[in-house]
């Protein structure tokens, strides 16, 4: 038992990938599936965080119920990460090889970066379920976003408590400078 509690807090803590996959210089379609996936993330986070405090205040205008709601925000959050994953695919069709193995060793090694995934991956999964039994099946995919969007909310305010903004500033300076100096070499 101490063995999984001990592998979940470092998971939550950040020192864990969430993608399984490792960057290599020589294994271009592994860097490029790591990015993508972490730009789908990105957006599914975007859409939880931005579309639904805009979905609620046009539902309490025109008196919608809550399922129709869930159930437009969600399509517009997983529709927000299809379109940035297919950014992320035209800028790592433009980027050379190099490029892409930088940006996703950078990804893999990002503690904040894989914390916030974790939160929301997990605030995901618990908004997916909880909405679902909640309002039927047709929600799912709203009670995903809110869920992710949530888990990023979670690690700001952790940060925040955690650390004061210019110690985490200046900590996130540092893991970009380490992480450049060992792509560097």
């Amino acid at each position: 038992m101490q063995d999984f509690q001990t592998a979940f807090r470092m998971r939550l803590s950040g020192y864990t990938p969430v993608w399984p996959m490792v960057p290599k210089e020589d294994e271009p379609r592994t860097n490029e599936a790591i990015t993508i996936s972490h730009c789908f993330l990105k957006g599914v986070q975007a859409g939880g965080l931005i579309w639904y405090p805009i979905m609620a205040f046009m539902g309490v205008r025109r008196g919608s119920n809550i399922p129709k709601l869930m159930k437009n925000a969600g399509r517009t959050a997983f529709v927000m990460g299809s379109v940035v994953s297919g950014a992320a695919a035209y800028r790592l069709y433009t980027s050379t090889d190099t490029q892409n193995y930088d940006r996703a060793y950078r990804l893999q090694h990002n503690t904040s970066q894989n914390k916030v995934d974790w939160l929301s991956l997990i605030g995901g999964g618990l908004g997916g379920l909880t909405w679902m039994t909640l309002f039927g099946f047709g929600t799912l995919t709203g009670g995903i976003a809110l869920g992710a969007g949530a888990g990023v909310i979670v690690h700001l305010v952790e940060s925040v408590i955690d650390k004061p903004p210019k110690e985490a500033a200046k900590e996130i300076k540092e893991d970009v400078k380490s992480a450049t100096e060992v792509v560097r070499k």
